[in-house]
Protein backbone atom coordinates (compact mmCIF):
# COMPACT_ATOMS: atom_id res chain seq x y z
CA UNK A 1 0.00 0.00 0.00
CA UNK A 2 3.26 2.37 0.66
CA UNK A 3 3.92 1.96 -2.93
CA UNK A 4 0.97 3.02 -4.35
CA UNK A 5 0.90 5.95 -1.79
CA UNK A 6 4.49 7.33 -3.06
CA UNK A 7 3.31 7.40 -6.99
CA UNK A 8 3.91 3.31 -7.69
CA UNK A 9 7.03 3.79 -9.26
CA UNK A 10 8.63 0.73 -9.13
CA UNK A 11 5.25 -0.78 -10.03
CA UNK A 12 4.96 0.99 -13.18
CA UNK A 13 8.65 0.71 -14.16
CA UNK A 14 7.93 -2.88 -13.92
CA UNK A 15 4.89 -2.57 -16.16
CA UNK A 16 6.86 -0.80 -18.94
CA UNK A 17 9.28 -3.51 -18.40
CA UNK A 18 7.38 -6.13 -19.15
CA UNK A 19 5.33 -4.00 -21.88
CA UNK A 20 8.73 -4.70 -23.65
CA UNK A 21 8.54 -8.50 -23.80
CA UNK A 22 9.02 -10.10 -26.99
CA UNK A 23 5.50 -11.91 -26.41
CA UNK A 24 3.90 -8.89 -25.85
CA UNK A 25 5.01 -7.19 -29.17
CA UNK A 26 4.52 -10.24 -30.95
CA UNK A 27 0.78 -10.08 -29.03
CA UNK A 28 0.36 -6.84 -30.04
CA UNK A 29 1.21 -7.74 -33.51
CA UNK A 30 -1.29 -10.62 -33.91
CA UNK A 31 -3.80 -8.60 -32.27
CA UNK A 32 -3.65 -5.84 -34.77
CA UNK A 33 -4.18 -8.85 -37.87
CA UNK A 34 -7.48 -10.06 -36.11
CA UNK A 35 -10.31 -7.42 -38.14
CA UNK A 36 -13.02 -8.86 -35.52
CA UNK A 37 -11.54 -7.47 -32.54
CA UNK A 38 -12.77 -4.05 -31.49
CA UNK A 39 -9.90 -1.86 -31.95
CA UNK A 40 -8.22 -0.75 -28.25
CA UNK A 41 -5.04 -0.04 -27.03
CA UNK A 42 -4.01 0.17 -23.23
CA UNK A 43 -1.77 3.20 -23.00
CA UNK A 44 1.13 2.25 -19.94
CA UNK A 45 0.62 4.07 -16.79
CA UNK A 46 -3.33 4.16 -16.68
Amino acid sequence: MEENRSGRQGFLAMRASQQKQPIETVGAELREMMTFLKKKKVEIGR
